[in-house]
C-alpha cells in the first residue's frame, strides 16, 4: 500500500513539476509507466517480498530526476560540485530538461516587447476589422500564434514544432540546432492554435487526411520575415513544422548567424 502511494505521489510531483520547469514531462511520464507496470508483475510472479525491489526502482527514478533537476537548475562548473553535475546537466539536455527556452521567452514577455504583425498575402497589416467575423476562441488562438511567433523569433529560432499528444499539446524551438521546450498549451486550446496558424497559411484545415504547406509573412522590430508551414496528420491532432526564413539570408540570419 505504501509503495502505491509513494508511486502516485512520486508521478504527480516530478510531471507536474517538470511541465512548469522543463515545458514537458514526457520521459518521466514512461519511467513511471514501467515502474508501475514491473511493481504489478513482480507482485504477480513473487508475491509480497517482491515490493521492495519496486520500492528501491522507484527511490532510484526519483533520485534520478532530482540529481538532473539539480544539475539543470542549479549547475555551476566550479569546484568539485560543479564537476560532478557537469555530465548530469548534459544528460539533462538529452532527456530535454531545458528551462532556458521558457525561461528566455518569459523574459521577453515581461520586457513589454512588441508582438510581431501578421501581413496579408498582398503585404498589407492583418487588423482587428479583419478578424471582426471569427468567434472569440479563434481571435485568441490568433494572439496566442503571435505571441509563439514573437517568442521564437526574439530567441533567434529556426524551427517551430508545434506537436500535438493526448492530453496538451507541446511546442518546440530550434536554437543554435538544438531543439528546446517553449510552451505547452492544454489540448484544446492548442489544436485552435495550429488551425490558426494553418488558416494563415491559406492550408485547406477541413482536409485532414493528407500533409499541407502553405507561407505568410510577419514583421518583427520592422523587418519582414517568411513563415513557411507544414502540417502532418498524427492520431492527436495536426502537427506542424514552422520555418522562420529572412527573404535576405535563407533561414533566419541571426538565428545560425546567416548560415
Amino acid at each position: 500500500m505504501f509503495t502505491t502511494v509513494a508511486w502516485a505521489v512520486s508521478a504527480i510531483w516530478i510531471d507536474r513539476d517538470a511541465r512548469g520547469g522543463f515545458g514537458r514531462s514526457t520521459v518521466w511520464k514512461v519511467a513511471f509507466q514501467v515502474v508501475g507496470v514491473a511493481f504489478v508483475l513482480a507482485v504477480y510472479s513473487w508475491g509480497i517480498q517482491a515490493i521492495e525491489a519496486v520500492g528501491w526502482l522507484l527511490l532510484l527514478v526519483v533520485i534520478s530526476y532530482a540529481t538532473l533537476r539539480a544539475a539543470t537548475l542549479k549547475r555551476s562548473s566550479q569546484g568539485i560540485y560543479g564537476m560532478f553535475m557537469v555530465p548530469f546537466g548534459e544528460i539533462a539536455k538529452v532527456l530535454g530538461m531545458s528551462p532556458d527556452a521558457a525561461a528566455k521567452a518569459s523574459q521577453f514577455r515581461n520586457a513589454a516587447r512588441q508582438p510581431v504583425i501578421l501581413l496579408k498575402k498582398d503585404g498589407g497589416i492583418y487588423g482587428n476589422q479583419d478578424f471582426a467575423s471569427v468567434d472569440r476562441e479563434t481571435f485568441n488562438a490568433i494572439d496566442r500564434a503571435r505571441e509563439m511567433l514573437t517568442d521564437a523569433i526574439a530567441l533567434r529560432a529556426t524551427d517551430i514544432h508545434v506537436e500535438p499528444r493526448n492530453s496538451d499539446v507541446h511546442v518546440r524551438v530550434r536554437v543554435d540546432g538544438l531543439l528546446q521546450p517553449l510552451t505547452t498549451f492544454p489540448v484544446g486550446e492548442g489544436r485552435t492554435i495550429a488551425s490558426a496558424i494553418m488558416v494563415l497559411s491559406d492550408m485547406d484545415i477541413a482536409d485532414k487526411r493528407r500533409s499541407h504547406e502553405g507561407t505568410f509573412s510577419v514583421l518583427s522590430d520592422g523587418h519582414k520575415l517568411d513563415v513557411r508551414v507544414h502540417s502532418s496528420p498524427t492520431q492527436t491532432g495536426e502537427k506542424l513544422s514552422i520555418r522562420l526564413l529572412d527573404p535576405e539570408g535563407g533561414v533566419l540570419r541571426h538565428g545560425l548567424e546567416g548560415i
